[in-house]
């Protein structure tokens, strides 16, 4: 654990670690703690929330390998943001617009967005106020900001007893805070929501595979910034 005691050294070995495994977490089949089935549930709360755009300038930060945003990207304009250069070259494939950036100093301008995700990239983040400050800071007022999260309650408790296949994720938070911090950017929430996704987990036993379908509890807000 002593590898994670600096947040500079843990955001190297995230960057390490996405990199590293960018092309197997291409592949639902293969990617590390997340899974076909999680995966799913990510896309339908965005598909639910964003269907029918148009036209739009839509920021996908932590984008990954663009997956999420990849028919968004047919009709609109899908500027796509994450710390690993191997992801951020596999959503260029997939139509993004890519860049290679920290998510606290977005190559972005000002309100320039109309809508601005930010999907499970916050655990990874030490600092979420920061992070909260830019995606606000690039959208315009009236757009709107979906903001998804491993949920602190359940998934902190867990982590360390399923090892999932993936990083180590020390930053776990909850709906409240997120939404306390949003609103205080002056982004008034408009929807939320809270889901179970499975985890692959590295353990062999029935009972850890079992309790992998319900470590990964996470939840995902929808506001719009008003200032």
């Amino acid at each position: 654990m002593s590898r994670f005691r600096s947040p500079g050294v843990r955001e190297r070995c995230f960057r390490e670690h996405f990199d590293r495994n960018a092309l197997a977490r291409d592949d639902l089949r293969t990617a590390d703690y997340s899974n076909a089935a999680s995966y799913g549930l990510r896309q339908a709360v965005v598909s639910r929330w964003l269907s029918g755009l148009v036209g739009l300038r839509i920021a996908d930060i932590g984008c990954g390998n663009g997956l999420l945003t990849t028919d968004l990207a047919k009709t609109n304009r899908v500027f796509g943001v994450d710390l690993a250069l191997g992801m951020v070259r596999l959503a260029g494939g997939r139509g993004l617009l890519g860049a290679q950036a920290r998510a606290a100093q977005l190559p972005l301008r000002g309100e320039s967005c109309d809508v601005t995700l930010v999907v499970e990239l916050a655990q990874y983040l030490p600092h979420l106020e920061d992070l909260i400050t830019e995606i606000v800071r690039i959208t315009h007022p009236g757009g709107r900001i979906i903001f998804s999260c491993l949920h602190r309650s359940l998934a902190r408790r867990m982590w360390s007893t399923l090892k999932p296949a993936g990083p180590l994720n020390p930053y776990l938070h909850s709906p409240r805070s997120v939404q306390r911090i949003l609103a205080a950017g002056g982004v008034r929430v408009i929807e939320s929501c809270v889901w179970f996704q499975p985890l692959r987990v590295r353990s062999t036993s029935r009972l850890g595979r079992c309790l992998g379908q319900l470590a990964g509890s996470a939840f995902a807000v929808m506001g719009i910034r008003e200032s």
